[in-house]
């Protein structure tokens, strides 16, 4: 078919592995203290911050390829829209019970979460 979105295996399993170091590197953060319970893993934390910037880049390739079909901006929208939104109210959730289960290295505040 030839609207059919093209999917790019590699690219994919690279954002995922971005955005699996960002996972790992907020765990580091927010529940031990790196460098006395986990030195080794001082040499990954020092440069998570670039899957953070390598995520952002290949989200943008691949929504640009997703926009490039004919299908205008307002499907695209309400589609991307009724896909993120319900992984996004999950994801509030899940981190406000993490935040609260689970006791982490730095006091935290309510107010922290306005910026979600």
């Amino acid at each position: 078919m030839p609207n059919e979105p093209k999917r790019l295996p590699l690219l994919d399993l690279t954002r995922w592995f971005a955005a699996l170091a960002v996972v790992i590197f907020h765990y580091f953060y927010m529940v031990s203290d790196v460098r006395n319970d986990y030195p080794y893993a001082q040499c990954f934390i020092k440069y998570a911050y670039l899957a953070v910037q390598l995520f952002f880049i290949i989200s943008g390739f691949v929504i640009f390829m997703s926009v490039d079909n004919k299908k205008g901006p307002f499907v695209f929208l309400t589609s991307r829209f009724i896909r993120l939104y319900p992984a996004y109210i999950i994801s509030v959730f899940l981190t406000f019970a993490f935040v609260y289960l689970i006791p982490i290295s730095y006091p935290f505040d309510f107010n922290d979460f306005l910026v979600i």
